[in-house]
Formats: structure tokens, C-alpha cells, sequence
């Protein structure tokens, strides 16, 4: 099978970090395999016998030594979006979920291949010019946008 294409899509979770009224995004390091130095929401591949919800406060807390927890009673009502155009699955590989979460617990500390983690304001990202300026790697403008808008709908954010 090496050398082959990859025929299926692997399912991910991208989440929308909510800490107070902020949001938490981490920049890929030097290092990373795609995208290095782009900030993105800090998702993950699930893996067999992983559920979602663990897949993403795992890897939220792998990447930024935050601990968190869906931001509504269930992951249903905290998802955000489904992320499934053929481009998405074409360059990535996976068919991402988006979910709002809330840090409960744990400070900001970058993980492997993180070179940051920051917290900002929705307008510091919400708006084209400055996503660009950040450089939000890859489809998560279009997530953070989406997921924006939620927590607006949901009154966690002005």
C-alpha cells in the first residue's frame, strides 16, 4: 500500500477553544509537518475506539496544557460545523467536525511541534485582513468564522 493514494477520509475534530470570552489558537512550529508557522485550532485525527469528545479534549490539551470540556451540555448542541468539501478531504485527508469547548482548567503551554499558544479576541480574527495577517492555516478560517458566529448566537462572545 505505500505510494498509494489514500482512498478513505479519516474523521477529525477541530475545535473552538472558548477561555472567558477569548479564543485559543495554537501556531504550528517550525517543525510541523504542514503548515509551519500557521495558527490553527488545535484538532486531531479520532482514532479506533476514541470518541470525539475525548479525541478533542485530549489533543486540546496535549497542544496547549489546556483542560477542557464541551461548552453545552453535549457535543450535539456544541457542534459548530461539518468541514467535508472534496478540496478539504483532497489536501488533508479527513472530514473535520468543529465543536465549541470550554477551558475549565490548566495554563497555556505549547506542546509538541506548538511554537505558541494565545488567546485572542473574536475581532482580532474574525475580520479577513486580520486572519490573513495571522496566517490561520489550513480550511480554519472558514471554522473560526463559522464558530464566531455561534458563540455570538449563544451570547459567550460580543
Amino acid at each position: 500500500m505505500s505510494g498509494q493514494k489514500q482512498q478513505c477520509a479519516y474523521l477529525g475534530v477541530d475545535p473552538i477553544v472558548v477561555f472567558g470570552r477569548l479564543i485559543v489558537l495554537a501556531k504550528r512550529g517550525p517543525d510541523a509537518e504542514t503548515e509551519p508557522g500557521a495558527w490553527h485550532t488545535p484538532g486531531t485525527i479520532v482514532r479506533i475506539g476514541q470518541s470525539m469528545e475525548v479525541a478533542m479534549c485530549d489533543r486540546v490539551r496535549q497542544k496547549t496544557g489546556l483542560v477542557v470540556t464541551p461548552l453545552c451540555d453535549t457535543m450535539q448542541r456544541s457542534l459548530v460545523g461539518i468541514y467535508d468539501s472534496p478540496e478539504r478531504v483532497e489536501k488533508y485527508g479527513d472530514v473535520a467536525l468543529s465543536f465549541l469547548c470550554r477551558v475549565v482548567d490548566g495554563a497555556m503551554v505549547p506542546g509538541e511541534r506548538i511554537a505558541e499558544v494565545r488567546a485572542f479576541r473574536a475581532d482580532e480574527i474574525a475580520r479577513p485582513d486580520h486572519m490573513a495577517t495571522l496566517k490561520i492555516g489550513f480550511d480554519h478560517a472558514q471554522i473560526l468564522r463559522d464558530g464566531i458566529a455561534r458563540l455570538r448566537e449563544l451570547g459567550e462572545i460580543e
